[in-house]
């Protein structure tokens, strides 16, 4: 899926130079992300982001106060 984005992103660069914008085929990622499967993807995405800042959050906590 990664090497697909990549390719995909090059391919912007000389879109214009190559094909008609009508041409070039949509964004491989939000495709996957459309759907049910996407809104699960979604989900857990903004789950990992809560979770990170979270223990971002209480590890600076305790740096600041936990002297």
């Amino acid at each position: 899926m990664r090497d697909e984005r990549q390719a995909w992103l090059a391919a912007q660069y000389v879109a214009f130079a190559y094909h008609s914008p009508g041409e070039m085929p949509p964004d491989p990622l939000k495709q996957v992300v459309t759907g049910q499967a996407g809104n699960d993807v979604a989900e857990e995405i903004r789950a990992i982001r809560r979770r990170v800042k979270i223990e971002y959050d209480t590890a600076k906590a305790r740096r600041q106060h936990g002297r």
